[in-house]
């Protein structure tokens, strides 16, 4: 998977609130990729890489867009997961992957949202990024089958 940092929204972040991503994309700031203008190339992949503990009972993901950084005046839902069971959110486990809508309708700013229902997280942490090339391979753990 092809990874440019300047299209990373999250790397490790812990999630214990309801907030929006570390990073947030300034599309104003020139194309993130080399084929940017092909958004049907272009995927959103969320992943998990430390388990989610505490009481919110689900998490749901959103990439939002607004023409402020803060994303917090009149932000664009673009792509919504649904809750997802907090039980679930364990290591590799993958969020989202998923080409993205075209980019014709997208404000300047650009992040994930993460909001915990049903309480906060004490641990759980995500990788977001806007991708060439989402992996389909996973890795199993040695077993006998």
């Amino acid at each position: 998977m092809i990874i440019d940092s300047r299209a990373e929204f999250s790397v490790a972040q812990a999630v214990t609130a309801t907030g929006i991503s570390t990073r947030v994309v300034d599309l104003g700031a020139g194309p993130l990729l080399t084929s940017m203008d092909d958004s049907g190339k272009l995927m959103l992949a969320i992943t998990c890489t430390e388990a989610a503990v505490g009481t919110a009972t689900h998490v749901r993901f959103s990439l939002e867009s607004d023409s402020v950084i803060a994303l917090n005046v009149s932000p664009t839902v673009h792509l919504q997961t649904a809750d997802i069971l907090r039980t679930l959110l364990v290591p590799g486990f993958v969020v989202i992957r998923t080409p993205l809508p075209a980019m014709t309708n997208f404000e300047r700013f650009v992040g994930i949202r993460y909001t915990l229902v049903g309480g906060a997280l004490t641990a759980g942490r995500f990788n977001a990024a806007i991708v060439l090339d989402a992996p389909t391979w996973h890795a199993f753990p040695d077993a006998v089958n």
